[in-house]
């Protein structure tokens, strides 16, 4: 049996000169307090990216597909804001605000969290009919908060459940579309920090992917330490400093070092936001 390996991730994000540098990959939330492990240290499978099975050069398939679902019911319209940054397909966002209220609710009821469940759902209704910056913090401000939602949405993302597209699509919908809102303030250029517990064979195969040149892909929303773009101010926990990597995020892997007095894996990648 192997035993997880405390392991950090440092990742280089290039500056805004890089061709590959797209405006809508990440988001950070602050905390100088102790991390939350359920947030900061969730392992992740190292996928190899690919164009088959309907990945595309921006999401992979599972995401593709709530995307998908919700262009089809808009008409295949996307969402657009006006000058002063006010969504000009109110309903659209108003939809997806209430399907997700109706799932959260049917998960609260299973999980047995009603209560947990009103919470998110009364924060919901207050974002309908706001402006398109006050939606995305509303909506980033979820994400951050201690709830039964971010655990799930991410095993949801990892693993590719269909089954769970209705209760989970509205929200991934809308955090993506808070990476392309023109209000969050970008930061580019710096290195972030993960921790995980990888097994051996995991860190391994983090060794075996730093001896090529093969783009890689963490499927969930990934937390990470300090700024991409800043959303401090929206976080429920204001002194984390929480950098939130979007879904699909690509990635290379620089190398893998290991330190023998602190025993532990340093993994370099190089994220291409």
């Amino acid at each position: 049996m192997h035993h997880p390996t405390n392991t950090t991730m440092r990742m280089n994000m290039p500056s805004l000169s890089s061709d590959q540098v797209e405006q809508e990959e990440i988001v950070s939330i602050q905390s100088t307090e102790g991390r939350r492990p359920s947030r900061f240290n969730i392992i992740e499978p190292l996928k190899a990216k690919t164009f088959d099975n309907g990945e595309s050069k921006n999401h992979v398939p599972i995401v593709e597909e709530c995307l998908r679902l919700g262009k089809e019911r808009l008409g295949g319209h996307r969402y657009q804001m006006s000058s002063d940054h006010t969504i000009t397909k109110r309903l659209d966002i108003k939809s997806d605000l209430q399907l997700l209220t109706i799932g959260l609710k049917k998960v609260g009821d299973e999980l047995g969290k009603r209560s947990e469940s009103e919470i998110l759902i009364e924060s919901l209704f207050k974002l309908i009919d706001l402006s398109s910056d006050e939606v995305c913090q509303g909506c980033l401000r979820l994400y951050s908060m201690e709830t039964f939602l971010c655990s799930p949405l991410n095993q949801f993302l990892r693993k590719g459940d269909r089954s769970k597209i209705k209760i989970y699509g509205p929200f991934v919908r809308l955090l993506c579309f808070c990476f392309d809102d023109p209000s969050i303030v970008e930061v580019h250029g710096i290195p972030v920090y993960r921790g995980m517990n990888l097994s051996l064979p995991m860190i391994d195969a983090y060794k075996e992917a730093a001896k090529s040149s093969i783009s890689y892909r963490w499927t969930g929303f990934s937390s990470t330490k300090k700024k991409a773009i800043d959303i401090s101010d929206y976080s429920q926990f204001p002194q984390e400093e929480e950098v939130l990597l979007k879904t699909g995020i690509e990635f290379t892997v620089e190398n893998v070092n290991y330190d023998d007095t602190k025993k532990k894996h340093y993994i370099n990648l190089n994220v291409y936001v």
